[in-house]
């Protein structure tokens, strides 16, 4: 080309006007003519693939783009596009690569550093969050820049940095429904609830048709113990996207615990009515009826998903969990091997599996299939309570020590706060505070309690000043227990003794007569706890043991092969440790009265 006006310029021009119109197939057909004329040239071949990208012809669209780079490889606009366009086919090394590449032909080249941002968000939020900044000092008025590292900063935990960097993308950005989007999560993450919510109901002003901001006022009115409000927001993001499964369990479950019954799961199914060849939100639909134990109706929802299909694992571990509920062994053993074939490394899976051959007395088989697991994952607390059940059924000596209730557990009594004459007058304002949080009328489907309620979100990141108080106190104990553990580098509780921890879940729980936990682990803790803020009178009888916290005894039904290790008396003020791993419960009381406790897991951190 000689000029603007050469021939090839003007039709180059024209088509790449076509192209920001939205008249892609136009465009290509100028294209197909100026390599008619002028031959495979490498700006003709670039911007057929960017008008091939947007029309989600994402193949033929990278093809373009390396013709295009064969013919001449230092063109960094071109190194770009074609990085975009694997990174939305999820060819990510590659992707990464052709941004690094632009970088290095153009170092101040702005959008491909952005992008390569984008890229390395999830796995190096650190590296994403460099590289981001210098694109914001490079280009201060690139409003997508500082919403990325927004994200980037609140992966970091650094709250402040997230906020800042939010609000000068709505700053910048002020029509963006993204921008306002992540200034709701910063806001939540700083837990300014009313911040946020003002945030989201902009972002889905400006976009209604946005699932993830209808999510996210759904989740802050929540948290705002606002719940009516927060399953109207919710509905508007299943209606948004059928397909957002997040969002339909999110729903699905506060309607469970809110007590619309008569809805409960409707979401699924109109959407799979809609959508009949939608496998995710058919697996989904169907585990979600395992949590209210609907087996036979998951096992019906289930039957078009074959064994080719993207999902068959979770199909298949389904079946397998549904025949178990409706005692099928042999049926739910045979559906357990072909999930863990075609999923080898699914923990999840594993453990299902391991659980049914518990159930079934194949105790040798559970064993050799957990130490397996193990290998891959040593530190995942549920196969290690199914390693440590299978070690006691197997009568292997190896159970005394990783699973020794009555010295690895210990129960500490709590010194009261400043300011209060004793934990009796501490744990009774605690009271107060506490049941005004609980503000829905049933279980979680996903938890264990029965009978009860179960506070929303995490508790300890609340900064009420009477639960600030518990956990400081609390806190005191952790690191008592921790202190105490010998050091022993095989041991899954004791090797990852660490001083520095924080916690990786909060809540409080309210049973009522008749309420119980039912027996559990932990699988995203490394000790768990729990403390004792009012129980009933009743549990003052040594011989029934009502309402008493018990370890050891699996969920497995394993009738006379269960067995209760240690039983302890739950009294207010006091608080028990134990490892994630330990099975433990409670036993129902019967009287009226309510019995409020609050829970912890704590991780090791460094």
């Amino acid at each position: 080309m000689t000029g603007p006006h050469h021939p090839l310029a003007s039709g180059l021009q024209r088509a790449a006007q076509l192209i920001s119109q939205g008249e892609l197939s136009t465009a290509i057909r100028e294209l197909d003519a100026l390599s008619r004329t002028f031959g495979q040239h490498p700006d003709i071949l670039q911007i057929r693939g960017v008008a091939l990208r947007r029309m989600g012809r994402l193949p033929e669209a990278i093809d373009q783009f390396r013709q295009s780079l064969a013919l001449n490889p230092r063109q960094p606009h071109v190194h770009n596009n074609l990085g975009g366009a694997l990174a939305s086919a999820g060819v990510t090394s590659d992707a990464e690569a052709h941004y690094r590449q632009a970088l290095a032909l153009k170092p101040d080249y702005a959008e491909a550093r952005y992008n390569l941002a984008l890229l390395l968000l999830e796995a190096t939020p650190d590296v994403a969050r460099d590289m981001l900044k210098t694109v914001t000092t490079q280009t201060p008025a690139f409003g997508p820049a500082w919403e990325a590292l927004s994200l980037a900063l609140g992966k970091l935990d650094d709250k402040a940095g997230a906020m800042a960097a939010a609000r000068q993308a709505v700053t910048l950005s002020p029509r963006s429904h993204t921008a306002h989007h992540n200034l709701g999560q910063a806001a939540i993450d700083l837990r300014d609830y009313s911040g946020a919510e003002a945030a989201y109901r902009q972002s889905v002003t400006l976009q209604p048709r946005s699932d993830a901001g209808w999510v996210g006022l759904g989740n802050t009115l929540r948290a705002q113990e606002r719940n009516e409000e927060a399953i109207n927001a919710l509905e508007k993001a299943v209606a948004a996207n059928p397909s957002n499964i997040d969002a339909h369990r999110t729903l699905n479950e506060l309607l469970w615990q809110t007590g619309r019954n008569e809805r409960y799961l409707h979401s699924f199914a109109q959407a799979l009515s809609a959508a009949p060849r939608d496998t995710a939100i058919r697996t989904a639909f169907a585990h979600e009826m395992l949590r209210v134990l609907k087996a036979e109706e998951a096992l019906r929802v289930l039957e078009p998903v074959g064994g080719d299909d993207h999902y068959a694992a979770q199909a298949d571990d389904i079946r397998a969990r549904a025949h178990r509920i409706l005692s099928n062994l042999p049926v739910a053993l045979e559906h357990h091997a072909l999930a863990v074939k075609r999923a080898p490394g699914d923990m999840l899976i594993a453990r299902n599996h391991v659980e049914t051959l518990l159930k079934a007395g194949q105790h040798d088989a559970a064993l050799h299939a957990c130490e397996t697991s193990l290998a891959q994952a040593p530190l995942d607390q549920g196969m290690l309570a199914m390693f440590t059940t299978a070690l006691r059924l197997t009568g292997d000596p190896r159970e005394a020590s990783l699973a020794d209730f009555q010295s690895i557990a210990r129960v500490y009594a709590i010194d009261p706060p400043s300011g209060f004459s004793s934990m009796e007058a501490f744990n009774e304002a605690l009271a107060v505070e506490l049941r005004r949080l609980h503000t829905t009328r049933f279980h979680p489907t996903d938890q264990t309690l029965r009978g009860g309620t179960q506070t929303f979100g995490a508790l300890f990141d609340r900064e009420e000043r009477l639960i600030r108080a518990l956990r400081e106190q609390l806190e005191k104990a952790i690191a008592d227990y921790i202190t105490r553990m010998p050091e022993d580098a095989h041991h899954p509780l004791f090797a990852r003794r660490s001083r520095d921890f924080g916690f990786s879940g909060s809540w409080s729980v309210r049973l009522h007569g008749g309420g119980f936990h039912t027996n559990h682990f932990h699988p995203m803790g490394w000790i768990s706890s729990a403390y004792y803020v009012k129980v009933p009178d009743e549990a003052s009888d040594e011989e029934a043991k009502p309402g008493w916290f018990k370890l050891g005894e699996t969920n497995l039904q394993l009738g006379a092969r269960e067995r209760v290790q240690r039983h302890v008396q739950p009294r207010p003020g006091h608080l028990v440790l134990f490892p994630s791993y330990f099975w433990h419960g409670t036993i129902p009381f019967n009287t009226s009265d309510e019995r409020i406790s609050v829970a912890f897991d704590v991780i090791p951190r460094g």
